[in-house]
């Protein structure tokens, strides 16, 4: 059976100087990190560039670092293969102001706890590219976040597919629950797939239970409408203005037709603010001023 290794002696990378990666993050971030990895490489590389102090030391001592992803059923599906080019010692502080940690933060990731932390500059190689997302190996050992040396073991190849599967069919509309930062991150995929979705949405802030009822029939539909949200913070609602966005959480009331008629859609947006008890004036934590 053909097996990683066998890949990285086929490219002239001897596997003493490989470090294998399965990365399984914080659980706030695990269902999101494939798509990061697949669509957000900025944000996969920066998680990855810095790692606990026992495995500062591994990535000290080798050239390579081959990256996996663990997903929820177990299996450990390809991300890329990088080269070490550099790296550096930064504060705790410096590391969280990056601008792609606060993203990686809005998006479920935890802090790190040591006051000082080396950073790795990682540059992805080529030669790897057209397997990223498409193959899987058999990791054993139980479902852990770790990194070993490719030359203590086999890694055999288990699977390889088609298409890159890192990013996940968008879920059932009555199953899917976004925060605002998720928005601004979405799969294109998922994007063009709500660009077709007229719907009744309601959003609610987690902080005291208010919600807000609104509905998306414009050019783009539930996606444009959404992106306003998260480009704004408000949306243009006056009740939402005071409030803080990351508490928001976006879902889907309503599914409608693609080609349903606009007062069609306004008539159902209605008929849920009043079901819900939405309206501020009904005084139950309504954040509709009509």
């Amino acid at each position: 059976m053909l097996n990683f290794n066998d890949l990285l002696r086929k490219n002239e990378i001897d596997p003493e100087q490989v470090n294998v990666a399965r990365h399984r993050p914080e659980l706030a971030l695990r269902d999101k990190f494939a798509w990061i990895a697949s669509e957000r490489p900025e944000l996969f590389d920066y998680y990855q560039s810095t790692q606990s102090p026992q495995r500062e030391k591994m990535l000290l001592n080798r050239d390579f670092l081959a990256s996996f992803i663990g997903l929820r059923d177990g299996s450990t599906i390809f991300v890329g293969v990088y080269k070490k080019k550099n790296f550096r010692e930064v504060t705790k502080k410096s590391f969280h102001e990056d601008p792609r940690f606060l993203r990686l933060r809005a998006l479920g990731c935890n802090d790190y706890p040591e006051p000082l932390r080396l950073v790795f500059n990682f540059e992805e190689l080529k030669a790897f590219r057209a397997l990223k997302g498409r193959l899987y190996i058999q990791w054993g050992g139980g479902p852990r976040s770790f990194i070993q040396v490719a030359a203590n073991r086999d890694f055999p190849i288990v699977k390889l597919a088609e298409e890159n599967q890192l990013v996940a069919e968008l879920q059932h509309h009555s199953e899917l629950i976004l925060s605002e930062a998720d928005i601004r991150e979405l799969p294109h995929t998922w994007r063009e797939r709500m660009s077709q979705w007229r719907a009744v949405y309601i959003i609610t802030d987690i902080s005291d239970g208010a919600r807000y009822i609104g509905s998306a029939s414009g050019a783009e539909n539930l996606w444009q409408r959404w992106k306003y949200y998260s480009d704004t913070g408000h949306g243009g609602n006056v009740l939402l203005k005071s409030r803080d966005p990351a508490n928001f959480r976006f879902s889907i009331l309503e599914l409608l037709a693609a080609d349903e008629e606009k007062a069609v859609v306004l008539e159902k947006e209605v008929n849920w603010k009043r079901r819900l008890l939405t309206r501020a004036s009904d005084g139950y934590f309504g954040l509709n001023d009509n």
